[in-house]
């Protein structure tokens, strides 16, 4: 029984929308590491047939190589559903097998979040770096380089096949707009 419903759980938050995210959710640049970062875009991530709002996030890009997203979370979230969530933006664009690796490097390192929190994912590709970070409430969880965790840091929500193609166009809305 307790299977079943988690399986009914899981597929009620498996349909996602977006919502608008005003502009003044989110500062239009910012400075990090020395770094001017631009905000691309931003969207609402809901999650299930009553449209619970899980995170608003940002994409900020300081060069094509150097990019940044934000995720401002509207409630509390367990560590094992947030991996829930990397699973099914992982599934969709990379082979599992090819990259477990580094998809367990992400799954380690999630944190157990509570509302108001604020997840920084940051990538950086210049001159084959391939550096990625997780900051969570401005404290560095974790520091990594390789080439497939910079290719997974942000595919689930920008990646050839994202979790919704709606969030996927908001966070590109600047960008698009020049």
């Amino acid at each position: 029984m307790k299977v079943m419903l988690s399986k009914i759980f899981l597929s009620l938050i498996i349909t996602s929308f977006s919502a608008n995210v005003t502009a003044t959710d989110f500062q239009p640049d910012l400075s990090l590491k020395g770094d001017q970062y631009k905000l691309s875009g931003s969207a609402l991530l809901e999650y299930g047939i009553f449209g619970i709002d899980i995170y608003k996030i940002a994409y900020y890009q300081a060069t094509p190589e150097k990019s940044l997203m934000i995720l401002h979370y509207e409630r509390d979230i367990a560590k094992k559903y947030s991996i829930e969530g990397w699973k099914a933006g992982f599934v969709k664009n990379v082979d599992m097998a090819k990259y477990q690796e580094a998809i367990n490097w992400f799954y380690e390192n999630t944190p157990d979040i509570k509302k108001g929190d604020r997840l920084f994912l940051l990538k950086n590709i210049q001159n084959n770096t391939n550096q990625v970070a997780i900051i969570h409430n401005d404290k560095l969880v974790a520091k990594a380089s390789g080439e497939k965790l910079a290719k997974l840091i942000h595919i689930p929500w920008i990646g050839p096949k994202p979790v919704d193609e709606g969030i996927k166009k908001k966070l590109f809305t600047a960008i698009e707009s020049k």
